[in-house]
């Protein structure tokens, strides 16, 4: 009994492990621990670009506005021009590839899906 106990404690933790790792793309994004992995090899993001990527992978396929990512990511932190999301999504697109993020004209930006 309690082999079997511990067993489905390791395997109910396995599969906690699993759903904090997201792959999308070719990315393989472990929310629990905030890395990045593109091909096997680790990529290191900054807080809010990680951040940033992880609202494109939570919401996928939809468009984000500036605004909304200034809202959801930076909060109330920020009170400067949202162009800083353009700087920030410029920075991800150089680590994760230019082609995974998506300009949607006049509105925003959203992960790429195919």
């Amino acid at each position: 009994a309690r082999i079997k106990t511990i067993l489905r404690r390791v395997q109910a933790s396995g599969t906690q492990e699993d759903q904090r790792l997201i792959k999308v793309r070719g990315l393989e994004v472990n929310t629990a621990n905030r890395s990045v992995a593109l091909g096997g090899r680790e990529i290191r993001l900054t807080a809010k670009e990680f951040d940033l990527l992880q609202l494109f992978i939570s919401h996928r396929g939809r468009v984000f506005s500036r605004e909304e990512m200034l809202d959801s990511v930076w909060k109330n932190d920020y009170a400067g021009d949202a162009r800083t999301v353009d700087v920030h999504i410029q920075r991800l697109r150089r680590k994760i590839g230019s082609s995974c993020i998506e300009t949607v004209y006049k509105l925003g930006y959203r992960l790429k899906m195919a």
